[in-house]
């Protein structure tokens, strides 16, 4: 990656008046965690470019990365402001949705929906805000759509592993335990090393109240590279919020992250 990134800033460095260098260096950067070279790369972009409403939306994919939840809702307006994209309402309700506003969460994911509604991923972000507005049926609507449209890119793909690490986590908080710890399994088998999926099962074990096994696939995640802050913000993972190992696990990767 590192020579990607040299590459990339030799091409800025020759035309630095062209915002796609800047864009692809600013990917490089983020890929690597260097979040403040990505972010000042990603803000040069909307200099340049200041109508294409992605180059906001990836200045909120770092804030995100960084657990700033506050900047990343400014960002994800701003691409709003631009173009009424899904993404943007997707990850500004997922932004509202770690604040701790659910109710702007579930108004801004059904706009989101309203625009994608094919999208498996939409509809199990919005079950996840109506289940902490306690609105269970229209929770369970929600991840029963997102179930649906997985497993038909299951019968698509079935060695998807992104799809299956989904479709895991949307059986685990509908209350579908077996078929969670099936599809996981399924997905980790394919690809041991993808961080979001280890997260993911983590949050399965969280879900399944197996506290010490949820600890031991958070740590996996960190090491490879999961944001500790995400976690931090994580509803899923209250419970384990009080364990020694939990604030352990904080505390040590968060510093790796700065």
């Amino acid at each position: 990656m590192q020579l990607a990134i040299e590459a990339y800033q030799k091409a800025v460095d020759i035309n630095p008046l062209y915002w796609y260098n800047h864009n692809s260096l600013a990917i490089a950067l983020a890929t690597t965690g260097d979040n403040d070279k990505a972010l000042a790369s990603f803000r040069k972009v909307t200099e340049l470019s200041p109508d294409w409403a992605p180059g906001y939306n990836n200045i909120g994919a770092v804030y995100f990365q960084m657990g700033k939840w506050k900047e990343a809702v400014a960002a994800y307006q701003q691409s709003i402001s631009r173009d009424k994209n899904a993404d943007a309402y997707m990850n500004l309700g997922l932004a509202y949705y770690y604040l701790g506003l659910y109710s702007e969460s579930a108004d801004t994911l059904e706009k989101a929906r309203q625009i994608e509604p094919n999208r498996d991923d939409i509809a199990a972000d919005l079950g996840d805000a109506y289940r902490q507005l306690g609105k269970r049926d229209q929770a369970t609507a929600n991840y029963d759509a997102a179930i649906r449209l997985a497993l038909k890119a299951f019968q698509v793909n079935s060695r998807n592993a992104r799809n299956l690490g989904g479709l895991a986590l949307y059986y685990a908080k509908k209350g579908d335990l077996g078929k969670a710890q099936e599809f996981i399994a399924r997905a980790r088998a394919i690809d041991a090393k993808d961080n979001v999926l280890i997260y993911n099962e983590a949050l399965i074990q969280a879900l399944a109240g197996k506290s010490a096994d949820a600890l031991k696939s958070l740590k996996e995640a960190f090491q490879k590279g999961y944001p500790p802050e995400v976690a931090h913000s994580e509803p899923e993972l209250t419970a384990l919020r009080s364990a020694p190992e939990f604030e352990r696990l904080m505390a040590e990767f968060s510093r790796k992250a700065k």
